[in-house]
């Protein structure tokens, strides 16, 4: 539920299908969320530095926690880093009636 998320905070996820693994990201922004694979496009790390941490220290982009490359939150576009130019992979989501749902 969108209520169970605080604006400009962000929630990990994990999904399992056998041996495979998916693991995103949800952040709000307001009344909307956006949703990423949890993985650095440069090496493919995982983003978050402590569970659910995702933000740098201004809480206005992303930060990777193994080479500290920054993201916009809406886009996932890395701003800066060994990936500049390059985006988080999205995953489609949206929120209707509260609830956010997969696209």
């Amino acid at each position: 539920m969108l209520a169970e998320m605080a604006d400009n905070t962000s929630r990990s996820l994990e999904f399992r299908d056998g041996d495979k693994r998916l693991e995103i990201f949800l952040h709000r922004l307001g009344d909307d969320v956006v949703a990423f694979h949890n993985r650095c496009p440069h090496a493919g790390a995982p983003l978050d530095w402590q569970p659910n941490r995702f933000l740098d220290s201004t809480g206005t982009v992303f930060l990777c926690a193994v080479h500290g490359a920054r993201f916009r939150r809406h886009d996932g576009f890395c701003l800066s880093g060994p990936c500049a130019g390059a985006f988080l992979q999205p995953v489609g989501v949206k929120v209707a009636k509260g609830m956010i749902y997969a696209a």
